[in-house]
């Protein structure tokens, strides 16, 4: 999405490449099989790996198709592996796949805080960080596939029958953390430039939020099993409120009169102030509820058709998320339905937060809980792990956060501004260097982005 955003840009109109979505439909396949085997899993899950390896080494057209492959491998494989826990009965799946996301979100965090705002192993050096990383986890998933046993025989769900509908509304709830993160709650630097707030500070309870729940989650076994989806609908809805406040309060109303410029940005005010260190701290509920709708999904044990269909939806409800996404910064280059979204993404946040909410109501006040002894699956001392990436993520924020320096004193002040299309250069390839390089060459005392 990314590279064909950049191809947008350049053409400040919708781009051919935009067809690429498509890619992420492949769900749809699986309504073609019947079963996923372990080697299906070891074999897309491998092809995935390869598509992000291939992706780090590619131009910009290139890493648009790898990218565009290797998710939509994903969205095959997530199913399939759904499919395979719940044919084996695994009632701990919710558990694990709730402190894994919480890993990989503060794995990510603490990533972009060392490469200044960037992921470090998608550009630059750390790209062979990135290759790294996929062959160890090529040479995990290798070894899995050599140990696993097949379910014996065809499992049913032990609670009343789930149709498919429900099942396809728990997809939706499965996508929403995913969308939620990658939009900005995986990335502090982003919500330092929605609120204008402090980045370290950001940081530091983005970072908290997740290592908080891997210790409660993980430590504190206690403190799970008081989460009922009654308390989980209340946390979800409060967090949802309190993100929707808080890009609502940062909001600046562009005029439509050109001649009202230069326009101020307003202040943020009190209720930003409070709902901003509240809704990162309510952000834990993505990790919860990502544990609860895996279990649930599980529990139900569905065919791989039934999930199919369900993540065909999923990607659906994903790539419409996208698209109001990019419509409110790119509204005048979309006709019709574009300009509708001119100063409302925090409506756009809203309603991914109404979505994440819906399957709540479908669990009932005792289910979709992830059961086991925490300590049987893995060690509560993995807690501290979470908590040595948060550090990691603060440190490496306030070690390479901006520090101008003063500016010396001239008889004559230099002001440029810079349309930087999100870091590439006119021939559609990524230039982050170069862009710093000519700003620095130029050496402005007033800088415009």
């Amino acid at each position: 999405m990314e590279s064909t955003y950049a191809f947008g840009l350049l053409q400040t109109s919708i781009p051919a490449e935009i067809a690429s979505v498509f890619l992420l439909f492949t769900p749809v396949l699986l309504l073609f099989l019947r079963t996923a085997k372990k080697g299906f899993l070891v074999i897309t899950g491998e092809l995935v790996l390869l598509s992000r390896a291939a992706s780090l080494a590619l131009d910009t057209r290139g890493r648009m198709l790898a990218a565009g492959v290797g998710c939509g491998l994903f969205l095959m494989f997530f199913p399939a592996a759904l499919g395979r826990w719940g044919a084996k009965g695994d009632r701990c799946a919710g558990l694990k796949l709730g402190v894994s996301l919480a890993l990989a979100a503060l794995l990510h965090i603490s990533l972009r805080a060392l490469g200044s705002g960037n992921d470090l192993t998608g550009c630059g050096a750390g790209r062979g960080g990135g290759g790294a990383l996929a062959l160890v986890t090529g040479i995990l998933l290798w070894a899995w596939g050599r140990t696993a046993n097949e379910p014996v025989g065809n499992r049913t769900s032990t609670g009343p029958k789930t149709s498919g509908w429900r099942i396809a509304i728990l997809c939706l709830g499965l996508t929403s953390p995913w969308v939620m993160l990658c939009f900005g709650l995986a990335a502090p630097t982003v919500m330092a430039r929605w609120t204008g707030g402090s980045y370290v500070g950001i940081t530091t309870m983005t970072a908290g939020a997740a290592a908080l729940f891997l210790m409660l989650w993980l430590a504190v076994p206690r403190v799970r099993h008081k989460v009922t989806s009654v308390v989980l609908l209340g946390g979800d809805l409060l967090f949802v409120v309190t993100l929707a406040l808080t890009l609502w309060s940062c909001l600046v109303a562009f005029p439509q009169d050109t001649g009202a410029y230069p326009l101020p940005e307003p202040a943020v005010g009190v209720l930003g102030g409070i709902s901003l260190p509240l809704m990162l701290l309510l952000s834990m509920v993505l990790f919860v509820q990502f544990a609860w709708f895996t279990q649930a999904v599980v529990d139900a044990a569905p065919c791989l058709r039934t999930l199919g269909a369900g993540f065909a939806l999923g990607s659906l409800y994903l790539l419409v998320a996208i698209l109001a996404n990019v419509c409110t910064t790119v509204y005048d280059y979309v006709p019709v339905v574009g300009p509708w979204f001119r100063d409302r993404f925090w409506l756009v946040f809203l309603g991914v937060g109404l979505v994440m909410t819906l399957p709540v109501l479908l669990l009932r006040r005792d289910g979709g809980e992830p059961e086991g002894d925490s300590g049987e699956i893995w060690p509560p001392r993995l807690a501290a792990a979470g908590v040595v990436l948060a550090l990691l993520s603060v440190f490496a924020a306030a070690l390479t956060q901006a520090r101008p320096a003063p500016a010396p004193a001239r008889s004559v002040l230099r002001v440029m501004t810079f349309n930087l299309q999100q870091g590439y250069s006119a021939s559609g390839t990524r230039n982050f260097a170069g862009q710093l390089e000519q700003i620095r060459q130029i050496d402005p005392d007033l800088l415009g982005l």
